[in-house]
């Protein structure tokens, strides 16, 4: 294994349909916030650089995928769309939301 290769953030957020987040588990996180129709994740301890990967999966909804979307060295968000509609889910409505995450990136 190389520091490179080991993950530096991992995550279970749930997010309620009145807009609420809730971090179930993770490692290396300082908050979990619905902002717009966006969950945004802020890290404890960021990264070396913006040069990072995210790699989301949204839990039990045929047909939903999740797409990350680096805002800093210490924050990103996950964004949920419809495959088939072809639209931005709305995390503030509907039933909860469970999301997983990796990050991983250069972190000395």
């Amino acid at each position: 294994l190389w520091a490179t290769n080991i993950p530096k953030c991992w995550g279970r957020v749930t997010v309620y349909n009145a807009g609420a987040a809730t971090l179930v588990d993770g490692c290396n996180i300082s908050a979990v916030v619905v902002s717009g129709d966006d969950l945004l994740i802020t890290l404890a301890s960021g990264l070396d650089n913006g040069n990072y990967t995210v790699i989301p999966t949204v839990h039990g909804t045929n047909g939903n995928v999740a797409s990350p979307n680096l805002v800093a060295s210490t924050q990103f968000s996950i964004r949920l769309f419809n495959v088939g509609l072809g639209t931005q889910l709305v995390l503030s409505s509907g039933n909860p939301r469970v999301i997983s995450f990796l990050v991983f990136g250069r972190q000395t």
